[in-house]
């Protein structure tokens, strides 16, 4: 009789050591259940079939290639086959013929000005077309599976409905522009291993008010509106719909285009921000730069901010249609912007540059693209260096104002650097 109950008491402690187990598995489970299950850690990135084969559920025909052990696929393109324009919300399958999605977005060879969404629509924004379309332009919600841990540029752009997102918890790298023209979009949030993204994933996003990472994320930490990361504390984005931006004390870096489509009106600069990064601040309605008094990188006059250093010009603030330079200023580069001037903007009236500015500096003339008239005002005109191969110094096909006993000297600058379809005042 001992020896039973003893073999019952063995009995009973292995099963509780093996529930212990399972609690703690099961617990993972809940979490990311398609994980757990599907093994997508050893998901392939690049090696994937030739062909396409295509998969219908529920009228949605996606199109995918195979992975090369056969066990994952890649879903390149979504064809909303009804042709209804009522279609609320798009579900991705968990799985394509009994393969783990782990890809998501069209095929391209490489980025270039023109691509493709994945329903197969052009999309350009440098002219601002999101790939929108009637069969997609109602869609508000969008699932994807936990299983995809890429997401290609483009992907969704033109979902013009689209109000939230929540991308998978595997996801490591989310391309350029996937969800351009996704205007009323104003909630994202991020899992822990989201490795890569930029600031123009969220491009044309302009309702995006709120972005949630979560705090195991290694790379990237979020408050506030703002994504800073956490290697170089470095301001890495500003979420659009911001209105005012104070950047946090103790942020050294201003990220390139952690502004782009920003419709903030005020940024605040702190003294520990040490540089500022190419169209960082080049916001399209910024109209006042607060810059800390003590900062000992920066100075603000006339509008313009530059490095105290070099005397070197950041950025400058458009004002009905006008730029005036500092004085302060004795060179402008390619990294020099303009604030509150729109892509592709045409009040972009008159630019000043004072005799103060000696250089011009590789692409220099980017910041004021859009301008109609340049006024120098030294005698002198300035160097012009670093200009890049193929590249023009001067913008051709607008005024030019300059001193009148220094119009001969110019005539000479002009033409020496190839500027030929030019007025002269």
């Amino acid at each position: 009789m001992k020896i039973y109950s003893m073999v019952v008491a063995l009995i009973s402690i292995f099963a509780l050591l093996a529930c212990g187990k399972d609690k703690t598995d099961v617990s993972r489970l809940v979490e990311h259940p398609e994980v757990e299950t599907q093994d997508v850690s050893a998901a392939p990135n690049d090696n994937w079939s030739k062909n396409e084969e295509k998969y219908t559920d529920n009228g949605i025909e996606y199109h995918y290639k195979k992975s090369e052990d056969g066990k994952h696929c890649w879903i390149c393109g979504i064809d909303n086959t009804t042709g209804s324009s009522n279609l609320d919300q798009l579900v991705i399958p968990k799985k394509i013929d009994k393969l783990i999605p782990t890809r998501l977005g069209s095929i391209t060879k490489k980025k270039e000005e023109f691509g493709k969404n994945i329903f197969g629509e052009t999309v350009e924004e440098a002219h601002g077309a999101s790939g929108v379309t009637e069969e997609i332009k109602n869609i508000k919600k969008l699932s994807i599976p936990e299983s995809i841990i890429e997401i290609d540029w483009y992907a969704f752009s033109g979902m013009e409905s689209l109000e939230e997102v929540s991308f998978p918890g595997n996801l490591e790298k989310i391309g350029d522009y996937v969800l351009y023209g996704c205007k009323k979009l104003s909630k994202v949030s991020m899992s822990k291993n989201v490795k890569t993204f930029s600031p123009r994933t969220f491009a044309g996003c302009e309702g995006l008010s709120e972005i949630s990472i979560s705090e195991d994320n290694p790379n990237f930490k979020a408050e506030d509106g703002l994504v800073i990361t956490k290697a170089d504390n470095k301001l890495f984005m500003v979420v659009p719909a911001l209105k005012r931006v104070v950047v946090p004390d103790g942020i050294s870096v201003l990220g390139e285009d952690c502004m782009i489509d920003s419709k903030a009106m005020s940024l605040y600069i702190p003294e520990s921000v040490e540089t500022i990064e190419k169209n960082a601040i080049a916001a399209s309605k910024l109209s006042e730069i607060e810059l800390a008094k003590n900062s000992g990188t920066f100075s603000m006059d006339r509008d313009c901010l530059y490095r105290k250093d070099d005397n070197t010009l950041v950025a400058g603030i458009l004002k009905k249609g006008k730029l005036t330079v500092s004085s302060e200023v004795k060179e402008i580069n390619s990294y020099a912007m303009t604030a509150n001037n729109q892509q592709g903007n045409s009040g972009f009236k008159r630019l000043v540059i004072p005799s103060s500015v000696k250089v011009l500096k590789g692409d220099w003339a980017d910041f004021c693209m859009n301008v109609k008239e340049i006024e120098f005002e030294g005698e002198v005109p300035p160097v012009i260096s670093d200009l890049p191969e193929g590249t023009s110094a001067l913008i051709e096909n607008i005024t030019y104002i300059v001193p009148s006993k220094a119009k001969d000297e110019y005539k000479k600058w002009f033409k020496a650097n190839d500027l030929m379809y030019y007025k002269l005042a």
